[in-house]
């Protein structure tokens, strides 16, 4: 387990003179690992358990983050002031994240506990998670602690914020398929980048089809007029909504039923949609709305303790 987690690691790097900290990292994503693995066995619920691989991921993770806000390197930073422009609140979701937003350690509870919820939810994307869920929030205290302890007489010095100071240019002649993100001023790629060669007009246009056709939020963030028109696409499913459910939160006894209105839902948007366009429903041919019960996990849709659904 210790090579293959050093090992990984150090794959993941990138390759330019390490920080004056990077020779502490592996025994403490080590260590941080023996944490995770020893802690879930006294979870409550089977919930947030993890496979041995996931649980590596995860502690890569969690180092990797440490390492980010211990030495200012800003990518959490950005995440955060990202969430305040958009959310009003760094942490979206956690309580009590707000009153210690001002001055709070860099490695805090609070980010631990965002970090996490949003971890745990990339790990299982069916996993309907609360920010506030009791093996979640005990977590969060262990690793914080854990991490504080082993990164609060660190040495400054990453080879990631080396990696990021440097200037990046390619070779000519050929298209890299990448994302972008806004660091310090300036741009830098983020994940991972595919290069092409000879790309005659036809596959350029396509790639630019399958870009605006599928990561869409990633596109966001550089188009803002195609941001502008999902917000509002967003703001009229709301507005259906209020106007179905008269508020914004729908319960039900199943997850049947929940099936069932769902569809119902969406037969008075197609109605709203025509009314809308000045045309009668009744004269309208409206598309086939499908059986929703094939469209939600299956936990979800035999659930008998009672169903939320919150716009």
């Amino acid at each position: 387990m210790k090579n293959i987690l050093s090992l990984n690691f150090r794959l993941a790097r990138p390759k330019v003179q390490p920080g004056k900290g990077d020779k502490y990292l592996p025994k403490i994503l080590q260590d941080l690992s023996n944490l995770l693995r020893k802690t879930q066995k006294d979870f409550h619920y089977d919930t947030l358990r993890l496979s041995a691989d996931k649980i590596r991921d995860l502690s890569q993770t969690l180092v990797e983050f440490a390492e980010d806000v211990h030495n200012e390197i800003d990518i959490w930073n950005s995440l955060e002031q990202y969430n305040l422009k958009f959310f009003e609140t760094k942490l979206p979701l956690v309580p009590g994240s707000a009153e210690e937003s001002a001055g709070h350690a860099p490695i805090s509870k609070r980010r631990i506990q965002y970090l996490l919820w949003n971890q745990y939810q990339l790990f299982n994307p069916n996993l309907i998670l609360s920010p506030s869920h009791q093996d979640l929030i005990r977590l969060s205290g262990m690793v914080s602690d854990f991490l504080s302890d082993r990164f609060k007489n660190l040495p400054l010095g990453s080879g990631i914020k080396t990696f990021f100071d440097q200037p990046h240019e390619f070779d000519k002649n050929h298209l890299y398929y990448g994302g972008l993100i806004p660091w310090n001023g300036e741009w830098y790629w983020s994940g991972e980048q595919k290069r092409y060669d000879n790309v005659s007009d036809e596959d350029l246009s396509k790639l630019k089809n399958t870009f605006f056709s599928t990561p869409q939020t990633i596109v966001y963030r550089y188009c803002k007029d195609l941001a502008d028109k999902a917000r509002e696409s967003v703001k009229e499913h709301y507005r259906i909504f209020v106007d179905y459910h008269g508020k914004d939160m729908a319960v039900y006894p199943d997850g049947r039923s929940m099936a069932v209105d769902m569809r119902n839902q969406y037969c008075f948007h197609n109605e709203y949609k025509l009314k809308a366009a000045g045309k009668n429903p009744t004269e309208h041919h409206q598309s086939e709305i499908p059986d929703l019960t094939k469209s939600f996990p299956p936990d979800l849709i035999e659930c008998n303790s009672g169903v939320c659904i919150y716009f």
